[in-house]
């Protein structure tokens, strides 16, 4: 129902264009365009929940939603979620 939001999270960098200028949008999420799986993601940090990641991927046995709270940082919560990608079944 979004394709420009789900065009956003799979692409590594957006440029849409606002009236007469181009603003340019860069996806902070390191899994971007290594995992065909991913269909839609968001990633967030907020000092309450900590590293926070939601994303929906495609399996054999249909969509499945991945979501991480309260990792400790950026650079914990990739690791979380390549381990859950790949054993998500």
């Amino acid at each position: 129902h979004y394709p420009l939001i789900v065009k956003s999270s799979q692409t590594s960098l957006m440029k849409i264009k606002l009236k007469n200028t181009y603003l340019s949008f860069k996806n902070t999420n390191p899994l971007v365009g290594k995992h065909q799986k991913f269909l839609v993601s968001k990633t967030g940090y907020i000092k309450a929940a900590g590293g926070c990641i939601a994303l929906l991927m495609e399996t054999d046995q249909g969509k499945r939603a991945v979501i991480i709270l309260g990792s400790k940082s950026t650079h914990t919560r990739i690791p979380e979620v390549r381990y859950l990608v790949k054993n998500v079944k």
